[in-house]
C-alpha cells in the first residue's frame, strides 16, 4: 500500500493534535525509533497553520515509514524531549494492551469508568486513552498530572482485574495515528477510534482521589513484595533490587524505553543512584534473558536452513534512507540502473562527500574532535560493474578537477583532488603539494598491495601516510634523494573496491592489522549480482543526475576556514549512548570482542559521517547550525550497517575467532554425530579449545546461523545454579 493510502485509512491525525495542542504555541515532538534507538527526530512548530503542520508531520512519517513513529503527549520547547523540555500539558492519559485484556473487555471497563476519554486511539496492540484538560498546565503541576495518571490506571485495573501499563511520566511518548505498528506480523496501523468534546478540570479530577492515595503509588497487585523496592535502595542492594523490578516489567511486556523511564524514577531514590549506563545494562540483560525464555517456548518450530559462513546475503542492506534526499536518490537509481548492491554507490557517495569536505570541517564531540575524511572499502566479485559505478558517483569531482586544471597558468602546479594508482612516496608528495588533502579512489584492489609493500624490493611498505592521513596527525617522509618532506595535518580519503580473494590474502599481512590500517576502513560486502542481471535500457534521469552534479560541485567549491561543528544536546546524548553501547560490545563475550581495534574507531566514524551528512543536508548554511539528533541518528544507522559488514569481513580474513570457534565445534559435532550436546562436551577436545571462553563465541554464532538451538538448561544444582545449557543440532547440517 502506498503512503498516501495509509493516511486515508485513518481520521486526520490533526484532529488529535488540535485537541491536544489547540492553544499551545510551542512544538510537537516526533520520534522515529527502531528497537531502543532513536533513528530520527523532529520538532514541528505549533506557531503556524494546521495545514502546514499536517504536511510536515506527513513528510516525517513518509521519511521514516520503516520505523516506529511516536509523539510527545506534552508540548516541547523545541530543543529536546526530556522533562525539562516540556512546556505545557493538556491532558491526562492511560494505556492498555490487548495482551492484558481483549478489546471487548476493555470496552466493558470503559463503559463503567466514571471518566470518559476525549480521545481513544487503537495502536494495533491496545488502546491509548486521553482525557483533555480544560486548560493546559505547566511543569509546576507535573506531580499532579502524574498522580492523576496513576490513579486512572489503578482504577481501571480494579474494574477489569487486569493490567494497564504505567506510562505516567510527563515526557511520555505514544504511537502516532496513521503509522504502522511494526511489532506485529500483520503490521496494523494506529487509528483514531473516538474523538469527542469531553474536558476536565485538573483540580476537579484530583478531588476524586482519596486522601490515602500516595503520589508515587505503584501497582504491585501481582507481587506485593516489590512495593518497597520502588522507594529506592541503599548501596549493596541497588543492583539486585532493580533487577527484580525490571524482571516484573519485562513480564508485563514493557520495552526498553518504558523500562528505562520507570527505572530512572526508581534510581533517583537510590542512595546513591546508579550510573545511567549501569541501569541500561541491567535492563538490557534482563530483557535479553526474558526474550530468550520466550524463544524456548517455540522450540517446536521447523528448522530453518543453516546460513554458510561465507554467505553474505543475510547482511543488512545499505541504509540509503539515512542519506539526504539528493544522495539517496542518486544511490538508489545507480543501484537500480547498474544492477549493483546499494552498498557500492552508497560507499562511493560517502567517499565523494569526504573528498569535498576533508580539510574543511571537523566535528567537536566535547572531549575531542573528529575530522570528516573516511576510508571505505566495498568488497565484491569480478564483473560487478565497479568502474562504471565509480564513474557515475565521482564524475562531478573528476569534472571539477579538470576545470581547475584548465585554469592553471604557465608552470603552476596542477591541482589534484583524486588519484587512482599511486605509491606511498608519490602519495606523500602529491598531498604535500595540494594543501595536504587528497582522495585515493580506485575500482581495483591493487592499491592494497602497494600499501603492503608488495612492489618494494624489501617487501615492507610505508603505511605511515595512510595511518596519519586518516587521523590528521603530523607526518614526515625522509628520503636522501629528495630531502625531508612533512605535513602538519594531512587529510586523506580512500575508497577502494576490492575482490574477496584479495581480502583473504590481506588477512595474512600482520603489519596491516598490527598497525591499525585495516581498522580504519568501513567495509561493505556487496551481494553478488552478476549472472542474475537482466538486460535493460534504463538510464539515470537527467533531473537526478543534474541535481547530484550540482550538489557535489557546491560542496567541492565551498571554501571554509576549517569549520568546527557542534552537536545539539540531544544529538550529543545520542552519540554518547552509541559510544557506550559500542564499548559494551567490545567486552568479553560482546559481538565485537574479536575486532576491538576496528570497533574502537566506529564511534569516531559515526561522528565523521554525521559531519558529512550535515553539510550534505544544509549546504553552505550548515556553518550556522549544530548537527541535529536526526543526522546523528542517520549516521548511527549507517555505522550499524558497517559494523555488521566489518564482522563478516574480518571473518573472511580469518581474523574472527568467533568463526574459527564455530567451525571447530561443527567439526566435533559431525565427527561424533551429535544430535544434542553441552558446551563442556566440546571442551573435551583439548586440541581445539582450552577454556569455555574459546567455545562460547562459536556456540553463539552457530545459534545465530541456525546450525544449533537452545533446548533447555539442566536441573538446578544444590546451590540453585543451572549446570549447563543443552543445544540441539539442526538435522539439516548432516546433509550439507
Amino acid at each position: 500500500m502506498d503512503w498516501e493510502g495509509k493516511i486515508k485509512m485513518v481520521r486526520d491525525r490533526n484532529d488529535l493534535f488540535k485537541k491536544l495542542f489547540s492553544i499551545a504555541d510551542e512544538y510537537i515532538e516526533l520520534r522515529a525509533i527502531l528497537g531502543s534507538k532513536i533513528q530520527g527526530r523532529d520538532f514541528i512548530s505549533l506557531n503556524t497553520d494546521w495545514e502546514k503542520i499536517k504536511k510536515e508531520v506527513d513528510q516525517f512519517c513518509k521519511d521514516n515509514e520503516k520505523q516506529h513513529i511516536i509523539f510527545g503527549i506534552a508540548s516541547r520547547d523545541g530543543s529536546g524531549g526530556a522533562k525539562e523540555n516540556v512546556v505545557s500539558i493538556s491532558c491526562v492519559w492511560a494505556e492498555m494492551d490487548y495482551k492484558d485484556a481483549p478489546e471487548a473487555k476493555i470496552q466493558e471497563i470503559l463503559n463503567v469508568f466514571p471518566l470518559k476519554p476525549t480521545i481513544i486511539t487503537n495502536s494495533g496492540g491496545g488502546l491509548h486513552l486521553y482525557f483533555k484538560l480544560d486548560k493546559p498546565v505547566g511543569l509546576e503541576r507535573s506531580a499532579d498530572v502524574v498522580k492523576m495518571n496513576d490513579w486512572i490506571r489503578l482504577e481501571l485495573n480494579k474494574l477489569g482485574k487486569c493490567k494497564f501499563d504505567k506510562i505516567s511520566d510527563i515526557p511520555k511518548t505514544l504511537r502516532l495515528p496513521g503509522t504502522v505498528n511494526h511489532k506485529y506480523d500483520n503490521r496494523p496501523i494506529c487509528k483514531i477510534v473516538e474523538l469527542n468534546d469531553n474536558v476536565y478540570s485538573l483540580d476537579d479530577l484530583l478531588e476524586m482521589i482519596p486522601g490515602s492515595f500516595e503520589d508515587s503509588v505503584i501497582d504491585t497487585s501481582d507481587d506485593d513484595s516489590l512495593k518497597e523496592l520502588y522507594n529506592g535502595s541503599k548501596e549493596g542492594s541497588r543492583n539486585n533490587n532493580l533487577t527484580r523490578l525490571v524482571g516484573s516489567w519485562a513480564n508485563d511486556g514493557l520495552d526498553f524505553n518504558e523500562c528505562f523511564q520507570i527505572a530512572c524514577s526508581v534510581n533517583s531514590k537510590n542512595t546513591p543512584p546508579l550510573p545511567d549506563n549501569e541501569v541500561k545494562a541491567i535492563i538490557r540483560s534482563i530483557l535479553k534473558k526474558h526474550n530468550n525464555e520466550k524463544a524456548e517456548l517455540n522450540n517446536s518450530e521447523e528448522w530453518q536452513n543453516p546460513i554458510p559462513f561465507d554467505d553474505y546475503s543475510n547482511l543488512p542492506e545499505f541504509p540509503s534512507k539515512a542519506l539526504p534526499v539528493i544522495g539517496r536518490e542518486m544511490v538508489e537509481i545507480v543501484s537500480k540502473v547498474a544492477q549493483v548492491d546499494k552498498g557500492l554507490p552508497g560507499s562511493m557517495y560517502l567517499a565523494a562527500l569526504s573528498t569535498c569536505l576533508s580539510k574543511k570541517v571537523q566535528v567537536d564531540l566535547g572531549t575531542h574532535t573528529e575530522p570528516v575524511n573516511i576510508y571505505t572499502c566495498p568488497i565484491l566479485d569480478p564483473g560487478e560493474r565497479k568502474t562504471s559505478t565509480m564513474k557515475l558517483m565521482m564524475s562531478p569531482i573528476y569534472e571539477y578537477q579538470k576545470e581547475m586544471a584548465d585554469q592553471v597558468i604557465d608552470d603552476e602546479e596542477l591541482p589534484v583532488y583524486i588519484v587512482d594508482d599511486i605509491t606511498s612516496e608519490a602519495l606523500f608528495k602529491v598531498m604535500s603539494e595540494n594543501n595536504e588533502r587528497l582522495s585515493v579512489i580506485s575500482a581495483e584492489g591493487g592499491i592494497f598491495g602497494i600499501m603492503a609493500g608488495m612492489y618494494n624490493s624489501n617487501g615492507n611498505g610505508n603505511i605511515d601516510v595512510y595511518l596519519k592521513g586518516h587521523a590528521g596527525d603530523p607526518c614526515s617522509n625522509h628520503r636522501i634523494s629528495r630531502g625531508p618532506q612533512s605535513m602538519d595535518s594531512p587529510s586523506l580519503t580512500i575508497c577502494l573496491t576490492v575482490q574477496r580473494n584479495i581480502i583473504r590474502d590481506i588477512g595474512v599481512n600482520r603489519q596491516f592489522r598490527g598497525r591499525g590500517l585495516l581498522a580504519r576502513f568501513l567495509y561493505c560486502n556487496c551481494v553478488h549480482h552478476a549472472g542474475n542481471r537482466k538486460r535493460q535500457s534504463l538510464e539515470i534521469p537527467d533531473g537526478i543526475k543534474d541535481k547530484y552534479r550540482k550538489h557535489i560541485l557546491e560542496l567541492m567549491e565551498m571554501t571554509l576556514d576549517f569549520h568546527s561543528l557542534k552537536l545539539t544536546t540531544d544529538a550529543q546524548e545520542l552519540w554518547d549512548g552509541f559510544y557506550n553501547d559500542n564499548e559494551t560490545e567490545m567486552k568479553l563475550g560482546g559481538q565485537m570482542e574479536s575486532i576491538k581495534d576496528w570497533g574502537s574507531k566506529l564511534p569516531g566514524a559515526v561522528a565523521r559521517i554525521s559531519g558529512l551528512l550535515h553539510f550534505a543536508e544544509h549546504g553552505q548554511q550548515a556553518v550556522n547550525k549544530s548537527i541535529s539528533v536526526g543526522i546523528v541518528g542517520d549516521s548511527v544507522t549507517i555505522g550499524q550497517y558497517f559494523q555488521k559488514h566489518a564482522l563478516a569481513t574480518f571473518g573472511l580474513m580469518g581474523e574472527n575467532p568467533e568463526i574459527e570457534s564455530a567451525k571447530k565445534i561443527l567439526d566435533y559435532l559431525m565427527l561424533n554425530q551429535k544430535s544434542k550436546f553441552k558446551g563442556r562436551d566440546v571442551l573435551r577436545n583439548k586440541s581445539a579449545f582450552k577454556t569455555m571462553g574459546d567455545v562460547t563465541p562459536g556456540i553463539r554464532l552457530l545459534v545465530e546461523r541456525n546450525y544449533i538451538r537452545e533446548v533447555n538448561s539442566e536441573p538446578l544444582t544444590k546451590n540453585g545454579r543451572p549446570e549447563a545449557m543443552i543445544y540441539e543440532v539442526n538435522p539439516k547440517v548432516k546433509i550439507l
